[in-house]
Order: structure tokens, then sequence, then C-alpha cells
């Protein structure tokens, strides 16, 4: 090989080993990205609202058992609770008197259950990495598959097969936050 071979061959080399790191870090900052974006759409003002009512353990899964109105069942708000909330807490008071101390199970899906199963499905399909959704949502993730009204409330639907979603993925991706033993969970 020539000196003008081996400094082409170089120089090929490099520029590929150049073009590798940027699309390596594109893909970076691209997760990242999604998962900014994911946070975003998950704190809003509703899903905010609804995680108060499931962290301190203030609502209840209530089925309605009359055949046809499953879609009916509901989330009832403890009202007791929500009264005896601190002057710091009252614009929960309000959420919940406006929304006649009920959660739908249409909301509870798209603001939060449906929402921490998505993200279940992204790492299933590797779209975003297991740290990612452990330093975003895992402690969310792990409160929520805590709840009871959140554990009876996935049974029923399960039993009844409404076909909202049947949160598998939701419950394996809990599962994996819980035995990884984060004390920041506990």
């Amino acid at each position: 090989m020539t000196n003008i071979e081996i400094i082409t061959t170089a120089i090929a080399f490099l520029s590929l080993l150049t073009v590798m790191y940027q699309l390596w870090n594109n893909t970076r900052v691209t997760k990242a990205d999604f998962i900014y974006r994911l946070r975003n759409d998950f704190y809003s003002k509703k899903s905010k609202f609804i995680m108060f009512f499931i962290e301190y353990d203030f609502i209840d899964f209530k089925e309605n058992k009359e055949k046809g109105k499953n879609y009916d069942s509901y989330f009832a708000i403890d009202k007791n609770k929500v009264k005896s909330l601190s002057e710091q807490f009252k614009v929960f008071e309000t959420f919940a008197e406006k929304s006649d101390y009920t959660i739908h199970i249409q909301d509870m899906d798209n603001y939060v259950l449906g929402y921490l199963n998505d993200i279940g499905e992204y790492y299933k399909k590797r779209i975003i990495d297991f740290d990612y959704i452990f330093n975003s949502f895992g402690y969310y993730i792990v409160r929520v598959s805590e709840n009871q009204a959140i554990k009876d409330y996935i049974k029923w639907d399960r039993n009844v097969k409404l076909c909202i979603n049947d949160y598998k993925l939701f419950d394996k991706i809990a599962d994996k936050f819980k035995s990884k033993n984060h004390k920041c969970f506990f």
C-alpha cells in the first residue's frame, strides 16, 4: 500500500468513527428529549390531582354492578379525608368538589394507569432505558401499584374484560422497580 492509500483509508476510517459517534450521541439526545416530553405530559394538572389522591390513599374503587353499566364504575374520593386537609392543600379539596368527589375510570386510565402502562410498553420495545424510567417515573409507578383501590380496579377490569387496558406491562415494570428495592420508594 502506498502512503496515499494509507492516508485515504485512515481518513475514511476516522470519518466513519465520527459519523458513528454523532449517531450514537444523537440517539442519546433523542431519548432524553423523549423522556423530557413524557414527563411534561404526565405532570399535567389533572394527573397531579389524581396522583395526590392515590398517594395519600384518598380513593376507593366503586364498581357499578348493574348489567351494562360497567363504564359507570368510578373511584370515590374520601370526602372526610379531603375535608381534613390543611390550608396548604385546599386546592385538592376544590378539585374534589368540582369532580363531585369522583374520578371516572377513563380519567384514571387516561391520566395515570394507561400512561404508566405505556411507559412499560416503551421499555419492552427498548425505546427508553430502565434507568430513564426509574429516575423519572419509578416513584409514581411503585406508589400507584401499591394502592389498594388501583389493585381492586385492575382486578375488576380484568374480570369484566372491558379491554380498557390489561395493565400487564404496568405490573411488570412495577415489579421490576420493587425488586430493585430502591430506598427512595420505601
